[in-house]
């Protein structure tokens, strides 16, 4: 039995005529093939005749010239290829464009590069209204998008994830205690949508369906600004800020936005680890959220500590646990407190007698100071003031006579859950 053969062209082969090598074992046939003629020329006695006509008529079936259909189909393939590179071009090009508009004249993308599934911005810039405490409101070197391009191209804005990486990201909460994100772009936003006739809300959002999977910011920093207890917003950094929040929708509905951050407060003297987790509802504003602080900068929280007197601590650590929950509008907030290596500042006032006294104890007591609180409250004053509509208690003797209080803590937070509910709501134009 004749093994299977080898078949090769020969040197010097070319269209019309074909030049074929067939190869058996030390038995070797050299043959031609012409296109219109089909002679075969082989050198007698060395293949079996037979045999090598079959092998011919192999090579010869696949040396005919392409069939019409193959062409045809070949031809539309190539045809769809270019069609759709085309439009990818130009719906980039429109991507490209509408983005820039909505950053507008104090947003800004060194390069904006559309792919099959996702957008890169790099080198994004975001700057800030007049009054604004910092240069910019957001500065990334990164920004991906991963859009639905049907909806980016409608009326419907369906995006599945966004990306922010190396940010720097600014947040304001103003004396009326409502807290700003971005506001450039949301001004940005209602023009916009004035401009195109758009029907809005009375505040001048669009009300068309908006909806982002998740919001994801990594290695970041965050500066958050305090207009309520300062005059001159006072500033709060964090650092190596990781959070993501989402579902997010608009108009809105009561699914719940899960928020998790995790990252560092930046004080004069120690960086305390910060973790926020939980779930917010931003039509109604209810929500679940545990906050948790280890190894915080007593100086830097010493306006929240003390709201009448921030400059008495001057140095410390403090631990905070504590769970808010709101529902209907009223505010329940339970949480544990731990402050350690606690300094007092020089002022010399008979004041400060009973705090060094106090002190003196707790050297004793490895110099910690433990107590328990609950804070209960309505929620339906516009301006959110646990100072002025809460009641407040505060279990531990010690930090009665320390003169301390979690108040200004759990408001600063209790303040940023309905803020940022209505923060998040306007830029997607809730």
């Amino acid at each position: 039995m004749l093994a299977r053969p080898f078949c090769a062209p020969t040197a010097g082969s070319a269209h019309p005529r074909f030049r074929y090598r067939i190869g058996h074992r030390d038995r070797v046939a050299v043959f031609a093939v012409s296109g219109q003629h089909r002679r075969y020329k082989a050198k007698a006695g060395t293949v079996p005749q037979v045999r090598l006509y079959k092998w011919i008529e192999q090579i010869d079936r696949s040396a005919r010239p392409m069939r019409k259909p193959a062409k045809i189909a070949i031809l539309t393939l190539v045809l769809l290829a270019v069609i759709v590179v085309g439009g990818l071009h130009i719906a980039s090009r429109v991507v490209v464009s509408r983005i820039q508009d909505m950053m507008g004249d104090k947003g800004h993308a060194a390069h904006i590069d559309v792919g099959w599934t996702r957008i890169v911005l790099q080198d994004v810039e975001i700057g800030a209204p007049p009054d604004w405490p910092s240069r910019q409101t957001l500065r990334a070197a990164r920004v991906t998008l991963e859009p639905d391009w049907r909806s980016l191209l409608s009326d419907r804005l369906d995006i599945r994830r966004v990306e922010i990486t190396d940010y720097y990201l600014s947040v304001l909460r103003s004396a009326d205690g409502s807290l700003q994100v971005l506001p450039t772009l949301r001004q940005r936003a209602r023009e916009r949508a004035q401009a195109r006739g758009e029907d809005t809300d009375e505040q001048g959002r669009s009300k068309r369906e908006t909806s982002v999977g998740k919001i994801v910011l990594d290695k970041g920093r965050l500066d958050f600004f305090d207009g309520r207890i300062a005059k001159t917003p006072y500033r709060v950094p964090f650092e190596n800020v990781h959070a993501e929040i989402g579902p997010l929708h608009a108009p809105a509905n009561d699914a719940h936005t899960q928020i998790q951050l995790r990252g560092q407060m930046v004080g004069k003297q120690r960086r305390g680890t910060v973790t926020v987790d939980g779930w917010l509802a931003l039509p109604s504003h209810d929500a679940d959220i545990r906050t948790t602080t280890t190894g915080a900068d007593v100086g830097l929280l010493s306006p929240y500590l003390q709201r009448h007197a921030p400059s008495i601590l001057a140095a410390g650590q403090m631990d905070l646990d504590m769970t808010t929950h709101i529902r209907d509008q009223q505010l329940s907030a339970q949480g544990k407190a731990k402050l350690r290596d606690v300094e007092f500042s020089n002022s010399g006032g008979l004041g400060d007698l009973p705090r060094k006294a106090v002190m003196a104890a707790l050297e004793n007591r490895k110099g910690e100071v433990n107590f328990d609180f609950t804070l209960q409250g309505s929620l339906k004053d516009p301006k959110f003031s646990l100072t002025d509509d809460l009641s407040t208690r505060i279990v531990g003797g010690f930090a009665k006579a320390l003169g301390v209080s979690v108040e200004g803590v759990a408001e600063g937070v209790g303040s940023a859950v309905k803020g940022l509910g209505g923060a998040l709501g306007e830029l997607l134009g809730k």
